[in-house]
């Protein structure tokens, strides 16, 4: 921003005010995947999902979320539309990489979700370079619920919106610190 202002004497005074996207926040928070694991169905149309955890750090706890997104390597085969859209949903049931299933420990097959998914990402073929890309996905009110509510955080389920539209695998190994979450936040407690 620049402010300028003459002054009586004649003077033009000139105030350049540099502000960083970093320095709008208070603070801000970068986390590895804690848990991470592909699950698919047996058969049937639907897609396939990752599954993701993350552990907030108890300073995140109470704060107000700006803005939270998440990053997700994503390998692409063949797409068969002109875009495909991806989404995220928070789960509503702890789960362990080795033993989840599209089937187990869910009462509904592929997973648990509570509340609403977040936005959808749009990917079109050209963005998708050397078979893979990374999704980024606005998970802020998902994670301004489990700042809130630290015990509501069982994770995500990204899948994509299109079944049949693309083949696609998730990059995952159990704990993948590819898979990140970036949280921004200005404030250290909500205003209620």
């Amino acid at each position: 921003m620049i402010v300028s202002k003459r002054l009586a004497s004649g003077t033009v005074l000139l105030l350049v005010v540099y502000l960083s996207v970093s320095s709008v926040y208070a603070g801000s928070v970068r986390l590895g995947a804690s848990q991470s694991v592909a699950i698919a169905p047996v058969t049937g149309s639907a897609c396939p999902r990752l599954l993701v955890k993350f552990d907030l750090p108890q300073e995140l706890y109470g704060v107000e979320v700006d803005y939270a997104q998440v990053l997700l390597p994503m390998l692409v085969g063949q797409m068969q539309s002109r875009h495909l859209g991806i989404r995220a949903w928070s789960l509503s049931r702890d789960w362990v990489p080795g033993s989840t299933s599209w089937v187990y420990p869910w009462d509904t097959a592929g997973g648990d979700f509570s509340g609403q998914a977040s936005p959808a990402t749009i990917m079109r073929p050209g963005e998708v370079r050397n078979g893979a890309v990374i999704v980024v996905l606005d998970v802020t009110d998902i994670v301004q619920h489990w700042t809130d509510v630290p015990s509501a955080n069982h994770g995500l389920a990204v899948s994509s919106t299109d079944p049949g539209s693309v083949t696609s695998t998730w990059e995952t190994d159990g704990t993948n610190q590819d898979i990140v979450l970036k949280v921004f936040f200005t404030s250290r407690m909500k205003h209620r």
